[in-house]
């Protein structure tokens, strides 16, 4: 039940021994009382919603009193949780460089055969990444020798002899980790331009929930400055962007605003007149990072 569910009261109603008095139960506790049922045994009571406390799950049950007789054992129950608050989020920003000026472009990675044999690629400090399309492709197993042929931009293909291990020199400029049990077939391409400059920010940033909310939730917002997350991860409750825009230096304040996301009770967070706020500092770029979010 959410807020406006709850309203300013729920509204109880069952039957009972005509002329009987009702009493509402919540989690054992008496909260309210009707005087009398009418004669057809009918009766409503209206609860307010400050009579609910706490968020919580809850359980309702009745008693009656008829003249001259003790309460009666409770009525069945009725368990409900009850969600009254409005989901917010905190927002924080990271950010990583490559080490030479080169950068790798939003097409980092396209499978051209089988699937991807890599797990992870990284800034080699000591090289010099050289920019354009290398095609990466296996021979054979993880196990096997000579089971990797790298073809550079300029069409020269070697052979190597990889593990899952990381490994430099493959491709110029990067250090590789191969993914463990790759296969004969597997292959992609990995594309290196030279659009990013030392020093520069190439940022992400994720959005965190202070309580469960669906991908479809997060999805039903509207978040401005940005746009929404590129990905929703909902065993988190977070969202991110990668890279977002509008972080542009270390140490400069970022803020998110936004409205209409939706817990799981469907309160929904901030109104386009008054949008849910959070602010981050901007991380310094580091030498190193994991190219790959």
């Amino acid at each position: 039940m959410n807020a406006a569910q709850a309203g300013s009261y729920i509204l109880v109603k069952g039957t009972a021994p005509a002329e009987s008095v009702v009493k509402i139960y919540l989690d054992g506790v008496a909260i309210t009382t009707l005087a009398e049922t009418a004669v057809t045994g009918l009766w409503s009571i209206a609860i307010a919603e400050s009579s609910l406390g706490a968020d919580g799950v809850k359980v309702l049950t009745a008693k009656v009193t008829e003249v001259g007789l003790d309460e009666s054992l409770a009525s069945n129950s009725v368990t409900f949780t009850l969600d009254t608050d409005a989901p917010g989020f905190s927002i924080a920003a990271s950010a990583a460089t490559t080490a030479s000026g080169a950068a790798l472009d939003s097409g980092i990675m396209v499978r051209t055969s089988g699937v991807n044999p890599i797990t992870t690629l990284e800034d080699d400090l000591a090289i010099t990444a050289v920019p354009g399309a290398w095609l990466v492709y296996c021979l054979g197993d993880s196990t096997d020798a000579s089971n990797v042929r790298v073809t550079t931009p300029a069409g020269v293909a070697t052979t190597y002899t990889v593990s899952t291990s990381s490994t430099s020199g493959i491709i110029t400029g990067l250090t590789t980790t191969f993914a463990a049990g790759f296969a004969p077939g597997d292959g992609v391409t990995v594309t290196v331009t030279s659009a990013g400059v030392v020093g520069a920010i190439t940022a992400a940033a994720t959005i965190t929930f202070d309580e469960d909310v669906t991908a479809a939730g997060m999805a039903a917002g509207t978040y401005t400055t940005v746009g929404d997350p590129t990905t929703y991860k909902t065993a988190t409750d977070t969202g991110y962007w990668n890279p977002p825009t509008g972080i542009t230096a270390a140490g400069t304040t970022w803020t998110i605003s936004a409205y209409g996301f939706t817990d799981l009770a469907g309160n929904p967070g901030g109104t386009l007149a008054s949008p849910v706020r959070a602010s981050c500092t901007v991380g310094a770029a580091s030498a190193t990072g994991d190219l790959i979010p």
